[in-house]
This record gives C-alpha cells, structure tokens and sequence, in this order.
C-alpha cells in the first residue's frame, strides 16, 4: 500500500511503501526516515474560474446579439410603418389634388357671390368713442362708405371698402384705413375697437 510523506530535508512530496523506515528522497536524494507512517494532507482543489469566465462572455455575447436583433426589427418595423404612412399620404394628397382641380372651375364661378355675402355680413353703422372726429363709419353693401361725426353728423367723405375675410380696407384717393375683423366688430390700427351697432 502507498502512503505519502513529506522530506526532513526539503519538504517535497513523494509516495512510499507502508512500513518503510527510510526512503531517499526523489526530489533532493538525501535519505528520509520516519518512525510512523504518515499520510500527506492534500491540500483541497482550487476552483478554476476560466471556465465560468468563458461560459459568462459566451452569454453575454448571445444576450447582446438578441438585443441587437430586437432593436434592428423593431427600426425596421417602424421604417415599414413610416413608408406605409407616407405612401397613404402621397396617395390622399393626390386625390385632394384631383378632388380640388375638379372643384376649382365652381369656387371661380362663385368668387363674386361669396364676396357680395361678405359684404353683406360686414355692411353696417360702426362707431368707436376713441376715434377723434370720424368716430362713426357707414359701410355699404355695395362697397360704399361714409366717415361720419357722430354728434355733428357732419360728413367728412366717402370711400370704397374691401374684405379678405380677415381684414376690412377702406380707403380714399388720398388714403387707407385697415381694419382686424374680430368677431362682429372691427379694430383699427391703433386698437380701437369699432362696436358693429346695427
């Protein structure tokens, strides 16, 4: 039966017969003696953690290159859904294209009576108590007005009135008034208001 001892000399490690008293030593060559048979204590086997390093960079590698697959059809999805909103896009600006060419030749047709309607809707006394002198205007249906005092009722002249929808023009040959439609009212260009009184 093998045992393990240890050197007196240079303490290596090495196998002997049991019930030897003296070995030469395999490491120094001196001659060891020993009186009891002893078993060398191995010391316990380390962990190798190479392995386990390995193993971690192999799934962290698998763990990023799923990601990145994620992420890259996810971008690819959202680009495909981008494309098809663009091409519905595209396809409903050329429909309202051919839908307004066709409606076209009816709005020039109907200029002058939605112009004469707004006319309409904006004829009428305005007054404001701010204005000095002209504190009163008559526009007219017909594109006519009249600048009037209100406490003389004297009348300083007549002009010609034009609309966009947003804006009230009244001018004269020698001048021209702008005018903000807000509402029923109008607000000269240094913020006065003109109450629409009938």
């Amino acid at each position: 039966m093998l045992m393990q001892g240890q050197c007196q000399h240079c303490a290596g490690i090495y196998e002997y017969e049991a019930g030897s008293k003296s070995e030469f030593c395999p490491h120094c060559g001196k001659e060891t003696f020993f009186t009891t048979p002893r078993a060398h204590k191995i010391p316990p086997a380390r962990l190798n953690i190479q392995p386990l390093i390995a193993w971690g960079c192999a799934a962290l590698f698998a763990l990023t290159s799923i990601l990145l697959a994620c992420l890259f059809l996810s971008e690819k999805h959202s680009l495909q859904i981008t494309k098809t909103a663009l091409d519905m896009a595209e396809q409903s600006e050329a429909e309202l294209k051919s839908n307004v060419q066709v409606a076209e030749p009816v709005a020039k047709d109907n200029v002058s009576e939605l112009a004469a309607e707004g006319r309409q809707a904006l004829s009428g006394i305005y007054y404001c108590q701010q204005a000095i002198n002209k504190n009163e205007l008559d526009m007219r249906s017909d594109g006519s007005a009249v600048w009037l005092n209100d406490s003389s009722g004297q009348k300083f002249g007549t002009a010609k009135w034009t609309t966009d929808g947003d804006t009230v023009n009244v001018g004269t040959a020698s001048r021209t008034d702008n005018f903000k439609i807000e509402g029923t009212d109008l607000i000269d260009s240094r913020g006065n208001r003109w109450l629409h009184i009938r």
